[in-house]
């Protein structure tokens, strides 16, 4: 039984969770395949900055690189099996402006690329550690900040589960579930590269080639009569398909030999992702399709023990009822459910505008989150 511990206050907890929240946005902690060292170096500025905020703490800290994307894990033991992991990733998806990584205030929110996906977070669970390393009695708890969960995560918590031997009962992961919902269910990611291969010819002269792009568009549009039409609704909860990426054409006066596209397919339980590459693959049997990233959907018991003790908490922090929920997107979940680890906790603070020009996360939650994640923990 661990003694009573007075936390600071909201007030206290909201500006530190802000300050650090602040010096992550600043760190442009993006992937740019055309400047890898650069690319490289800033996802290492995340891991070395939150080194140091344990400088007074005793904790044992790992680091790991895998493809040029590092991790960090810090615990109280020096072991891979864990009671509870929390989870987190450092990285963000680019912004065209770059004003976008110089962090702002208005009102109740903070404004920033990552904000919402997921510095905030981040800066929460390092919070909650630093105050258990202040306890007698440790908890058997870890903290794992990846650099990669915007590509796909293989490389960071992928790789820490499969090849490191990292493992947990439960699993909480703030990266996910709006308005402070929490994700019982997310869907599986399927990322397919289509390629259509033709024949170059001057473009005066189109009928002596064979024209790549216009072959690849016709198979995209039979492609896309395979999955169900949606509305435009939170609540759908089955199959979709979003072309992505479409590349192709060296010049406008020739006809272009070679095209692809990229598609970004989220799935639910009612197929696998090698029933819908097969069925894809049989609608447009001349077309090359290869799968880029597969990755399995993430599922709990809606009365799942840890999950019903996180949300009665989290609800008497927000002094109000919360809804436990499915989600169109994905998280780093997936390779828990991979290793069969099926209790995972997915809540997050409000925020708005994830990946977008106004992304922000809402001030006021960061103390409930807090003192939540550490309540659950620490409480038998």
């Amino acid at each position: 039984m661990q003694p009573k511990i007075n936390l600071p206050s909201n007030v206290e907890i909201n500006e530190e969770v802000l300050r650090i929240t602040k010096d992550l946005i600043r760190i442009r902690s993006f992937w740019d395949s055309a400047n890898v060292h650069r690319s490289r170096r800033a996802l290492w500025k995340t891991i070395e900055y939150t080194k140091r905020l344990f400088e007074k703490e005793k904790v044992f800290i790992q680091e790991f690189e895998r493809n040029k994307r590092p991790s960090i894990v810090i615990s109280f033991a020096k072991k891979r099996e864990f009671r509870y992991l929390l989870v987190g990733h450092l990285d963000v998806v680019p912004a065209l402006k770059e004003d976008a990584f110089e962090p702002r205030t208005r009102g109740r929110w903070l404004y920033g690329r990552g904000s919402g996906d997921m510095k905030a977070s981040c800066a929460i669970m390092i919070w909650v550690m630093k105050q258990l390393a202040q306890l007698p009695q440790k908890p058997s708890v870890g903290l794992i900040l990846t650099t990669d969960e915007e590509s796909g995560g293989a490389s960071g918590v992928g790789y820490l589960l499969r090849k490191r031997g990292y493992r947990c009962r439960c699993a909480i992961i703030p990266d996910g579930g709006r308005d402070n919902a929490v994700v019982y269910k997310q869907k599986g990611v399927l990322h397919l590269l289509l390629s259509a291969h033709g024949k170059t010819a001057h473009g005066a002269r189109p009928w002596l080639g064979e024209n790549a792009i216009s072959k690849l568009i016709f198979a995209l549009l039979k492609i896309q009569r395979l999955f169900p039409r949606y509305l435009s609704s939170q609540r759908y909860w089955g199959n979709s398909i979003n072309l992505g990426v479409i590349r192709g054409g060296e010049a406008i006066n020739q006809v272009p030999s070679k095209a692809t596209a990229v598609l970004d397919v989220r799935y639910t339980e009612k197929e696998t992702a090698q029933e819908i590459t097969n069925k894809i693959q049989e609608a447009v049997p001349d077309i090359k399709v290869k799968t880029m990233i597969s990755a399995p959907l993430f599922k709990t018991r809606r009365n799942n023990p840890y999950l019903n003790k996180f949300k009665k908490i989290i609800e008497k922090k927000l002094s109000r009822k919360i809804e436990v929920v499915e989600e169109n997107g994905a998280t780093d979940a997936r390779y828990f459910s991979e290793q069969d680890i099926k209790s995972v906790i997915i809540s997050k603070p409000r925020d708005k505008n994830l990946h977008g020009e106004k992304e922000r996360v809402y001030i006021p939650d960061f103390a409930p989150y807090s003192r939540s994640i550490f309540e659950f923990i620490v409480k038998p």
